[in-house]
């Protein structure tokens, strides 16, 4: 286990360039499973970096206009970044270190109403269609964030924001609660001027569980679902994902990390049968996917993006 999380760790660091860039992140949610596992473990200088390189990006309206990635616009709401500097600042206890990043915390904080709407007492974004969309994620990310990071700004003297979060995080539990959590559905998305919506998948659920614990007649019945090891996602950072939610929920974890031990050395991005030869990958993207033959009967492994993710969960698990 020493050796998975020393090369989970080197793996990432590897990455961070001297600007603070992680150099093969496809999508910006690599940011966050990389920096939420860092704080986790307590390595706050790397997480710092991170940060910082992030805080480039953030407009003098408080939201953020990356630079585009291979599977990302760029373009994000303050939300994501207030939740993993609320994460960094709470763990490192420092007023140093909310005096440090005093600009970027308030233009974050002060920007919520922008992009908040007062009739679905929700955080939206504009669609390509120029019409509002609600997206259970970063609503759910928001609420994860608001409370225990209220009391800590409340704490160190910074009760203007504190309010404001706290005035704010009222006013989405009623709507988080009213709009997404439907009779045997819990709603990804929806977009009320096309009547549209989109639900999310069991293990969906689990995953952003362990971010934030919500309850409902539904979500508890998915919650409280007995899994096996064939319920268990061929694709790494979802089953990962159910070993972090089985860690949150006081489940045993540590057994199926054991047995997944060989395919976790590889950091790998999936599981693929013996026979599998990568020709469809190779068809439709003109690459070759790393396929790296192990001993198990069953499966290889397959190599290829989500290995930050992939690293970044494993560290979490072992922390």
């Amino acid at each position: 286990m020493k050796d998975l999380n020393e090369k989970a760790l080197e793996f990432i660091v590897q990455d961070i360039e001297d600007s603070g860039k992680l150099s093969s992140a496809t999508h910006y949610s690599d940011y966050f499973e990389v920096i939420t596992a860092l704080v986790e473990i307590g390595n706050l200088e790397y997480a710092k970096k991170l940060l910082l390189y992030l805080s480039r990006f953030q407009t003098w309206r408080g939201v953020f206009e990356f630079e585009q990635l291979q599977e990302d616009n760029g373009k994000y709401n303050a939300i994501m970044y207030l939740n993993l500097l609320s994460k960094y600042l709470i763990k490192s206890n420092s007023l140093d270190e909310v005096k440090f990043f005093k600009k970027n915390l308030k233009k974050s904080i002060t920007s919520l109403r922008d992009y908040f709407d007062e009739d679905y007492l929700l955080f939206y974004r504009i669609g390509w269609n120029q019409r509002k969309e609600f997206h259970f994620k970063e609503n759910l990310y928001f609420l994860s964030l608001a409370l225990e990071f209220s009391d800590f700004l409340n704490h160190h003297d910074f009760n203007q924001l504190a309010d404001e979060l706290f005035m704010i995080k009222g006013k989405v539990e009623l709507g988080f609660e009213r709009y997404f959590f439907q009779e045997d559905i819990v709603i990804q998305y929806f977009i009320p001027e096309e009547k549209y919506y989109q639900g999310y998948l069991d293990f969906e659920i689990r995953r952003f569980y362990t971010e934030y614990a919500f309850s409902t007649k539904f979500t508890d019945s998915v919650i409280s679902k007995k899994l096996t090891e064939t319920d268990f996602d061929e694709h790494f950072f979802n089953r990962l994902y159910t070993y972090l939610f089985f860690k949150k929920t006081n489940q045993e974890y540590k057994k199926y990390i054991k047995k997944d031990l060989k395919f976790l050395m590889e950091l790998p991005t999936s599981l693929v049968p013996k026979k599998y030869l990568g020709s469809i990958e190779k068809s439709l993207f003109h690459e070759e996917p790393t396929i790296v033959k192990m001993s198990n009967k069953k499966y290889n492994v397959l190599i290829k993006g989500f290995r930050l993710k992939v690293a970044a969960l494993i560290l979490r698990l072992l922390a």
